[in-house]
């Protein structure tokens, strides 16, 4: 009779409830970012290589999502009940656990800035250690594994790989630690015969033991192949203390990590952070641009260098840079926010309330943020006073002659040009119209003053005017990193 996978069916059940506990604690299920898996234990460099080596461990039971759970399970499934009658329940979850933490050593030794994470690397070790017995196991083997076991296993494997090189998302070094790992220890396995499954025998257990240990060594070799991850590792915890001398230990941390490795980004994201934290914003927006220049399109660094030039005072530069970001993350609530609050520092009140009210539109479960973006949707939204005689008695303002009035309709024409020109990218085109429009809407106004649709025309150029220099600004840093032809914003 052939015995129950009970281990496989465990690591299965584990594998769920971790994504399900994971899911009801507010992890997306279709797609979670690799920040929301990090909280969680996901496999990460800098705090792995420095005070949470349990991370090795934590991250073979997260996944990428309800599709990477489900081909993970399905695989495991499958191996799980090959393997357990052929290995004991006992061999097989050691071999399942220890090529587990090789795949995330692995992964740390290759890509340790990169946040990894599911059982992959443990599935690829069982593959390895089934692969091991069928071919050295030439006594007769009597247990219930079909003939042509190990050309599937060694298919499934070798398709497996390929297809991880096609994918730019996978983790190909976790894959190829952990069926190493699992080649390994099903050679070193004390084996059966006839009908018996491999022993975990003391000697089979010491082999096991010697392999955790070699695994172990790795992950002392990753510290020291890569000391500016663990120097960065060190900051992020010593920024998080909040305390001024924890602050001046990071950034002489972050300073020795970038003399390691000076295109380490999040090092100069770190460094610009604790400067930030210490009031030291000119160099904090010198560490930025630094950081810029070595990625492309990263709207988190925009938006921080966006707080810099805000916190300087640099208010139209604070704007481009939020403008850039919600090109590529339109419905980041925080950088609307940041961008109302830069517009109201700029007199630019109908701007500023708009940018409030897409925070509010995009503020999701921030329950702090939808209150500050109600809060400044209210504050910003009372009705303008009266400018004119015409608006404070009530009198109807007079109509412009008629030569005056074809002037006016064709000033609104132009606008709406205008418009036009800036969604579709002409920002030149848009800047020489909108600025005849202002001289004149100008003009007009000088000769009826107590017409309000004249400075409403002024206004509303002028503000037009300004968005067309911040799109075109945000799109010629953007062009810069990309090494693209910048638009003329003239």
């Amino acid at each position: 009779m052939t015995p129950r996978p009970i281990i496989t069916r465990s690591l299965v059940g584990l594998n769920v409830v971790a994504f399900l506990a994971t899911a009801l604690l507010g992890v997306s299920v279709i797609e979670p970012s690799a920040g929301e898996l990090l909280r969680w234990g996901a496999d990460f460099g800098p705090r792995t290589l420095t005070a949470q080596p349990w991370r090795l461990f934590t991250s073979t039971f997260l996944h990428f999502g309800i599709v990477h759970l489900a081909l993970n399970m399905w695989c495991l499934w499958a191996l799980g009940a090959l393997a357990e009658p052929l290995f004991g329940w006992a061999a097989f979850l050691l071999l399942y656990l220890v090529s587990g933490l090789g795949a995330s050593v692995a992964s740390m030794l290759v890509h340790p800035m990169v946040v990894s994470a599911g059982a992959s690397g443990a599935i690829f070790g069982v593959a390895g250690g089934l692969i091991s017995q069928l071919k050295l196991r030439h006594d007769g083997l009597k247990l219930p594994v079909p003939r042509s076991a190990l050309g599937s296993v060694v298919g499934f494997v070798g398709y497996n790989l390929l297809f991880s090189l096609t994918r730019p998302n996978v983790d190909i070094a976790g894959h190829v630690g952990g069926l190493l790992v699992g080649l390994w220890l099903g050679a070193l396995l004390q084996r059966g015969s006839g009908t018996e499954p491999t022993r975990l025998s003391l000697p089979s257990a010491a082999a096991a033991l010697g392999v955790a240990l070699v695994i172990g060594y790795g992950a002392h070799a990753a510290r020291r192949l890569h000391p500016a991850v663990a120097l960065l590792g060190r900051a992020e915890r010593d920024l998080a203390a909040g305390a001024p001398d924890r602050t001046n230990r990071a950034i002489q941390e972050l300073d020795s990590a970038l003399a390691h490795d000076s295109g380490l980004v999040a090092a100069h994201e770190l460094l610009a952070r604790a400067y930030g934290q210490g009031g030291r914003w000119g160099e904090a927006l010198a560490a930025l641009d630094r950081a810029i220049t070595r990625t492309a399109d990263d709207p988190e660094l925009l938006f921080e260098r966006g707080n810099a030039h805000l916190e300087l005072g640099h208010i139209d530069q604070a704007i481009a840079d939020y403008v850039a970001v919600l090109r590529l993350a339109p419905r980041a609530a925080a950088v609307h926010y940041n961008l109302g609050i830069a517009y109201a520092r700029r007199g630019d009140v109908d701007s500023a309330r708009a940018a409030f009210e897409r925070a509010l539109e995009n503020s999701g479960n921030d329950d702090s943020l939808r209150l500050q973006a109600r809060l400044a949707v209210a504050r910003f939204g009372g009705t303008p006073l009266p400018t004119s005689r015409a608006e404070r008695t009530g009198e109807p303002a007079p109509l412009p002659a008629e030569g005056d009035a074809r002037l006016l309709a064709d000033l609104r024409r132009q606008l709406a040009q205008a418009r036009d020109s800036l969604e579709s990218g002409r920002y030149a085109g848009a800047t020489g119209t909108l600025r005849a429009v202002e001289r004149g809407a100008r003009g007009l106004a000088a000769r009826y003053p107590d017409n309000r649709e004249l400075p409403q025309l002024v206004a509303e150029s002028r503000r037009w005017l300004a968005r067309v220099q911040e799109a075109c600004q945000a799109e010629r840093i953007v062009a810069e990193r990309r090494r693209a032809t910048a638009p003329d914003c003239q």
